[in-house]
């Protein structure tokens, strides 16, 4: 008997959390080598600053996209542990938490900017970053409602037997 449509689709969600997790981690390590976050300095002559430069408790601001390589790394793990099986709630709900603490962290960004070192610096790296952070929130949403609509749909078939 062949496996249904649906529990391959959701095979197929395990392996692009997994793509778009490498993505997510890679762009966190390449994070490591640049200047870090900036911040408008109206006293520097460039106009832009780094927390990395500072001697306060912001200047570690640069760790919060940073850590997104051992988020990136529990997440893969996970994947490949799951791989065999179908996409189910329990890895949503993996997937959501580690997400959530990358969220959690970036929004206890004290001095620095995504913002300014976007546009400010042109951090392509950080760019990338946001991107991929984007697309694994988007992904995550997508499945989310794939998931409550299968669950919708065998909650149905169950009241009509």
């Amino acid at each position: 008997m062949s496996q249904p449509k649906s529990d391959n689709a959701m095979r197929m969600t395990g392996w692009i959390f997994i793509a778009l997790w490498l993505f997510h981690g890679l762009f966190s390590y390449l994070f490591f080598g640049t200047k870090g976050l900036a911040y408008a300095d109206t006293d520097s002559p460039s106009g832009i600053s780094y927390v990395q430069d500072l001697h306060s408790s912001g200047s570690n601001d640069s760790i919060t996209i940073e850590v997104g390589v051992v988020f990136a790394i529990a997440a893969i793990g996970w994947g490949i542990l799951r791989i065999k099986r179908a996409f189910r709630l329990i890895d949503l709900a993996v997937h959501g938490l580690l997400l959530s603490l990358q969220t959690l962290l970036v929004a206890t960004i004290e001095i620095g900017s995504i913002v300014d070192t976007l546009v400010l610096d042109k951090n392509h790296v950080l760019m990338l970053w946001v991107i991929s952070y984007s697309a694994l929130s988007v992904f995550l949403a997508a499945a989310s409602w794939e998931i409550w609509k299968q669950t919708s749909e065998m909650k149905r078939m169950r009241g009509n037997n």
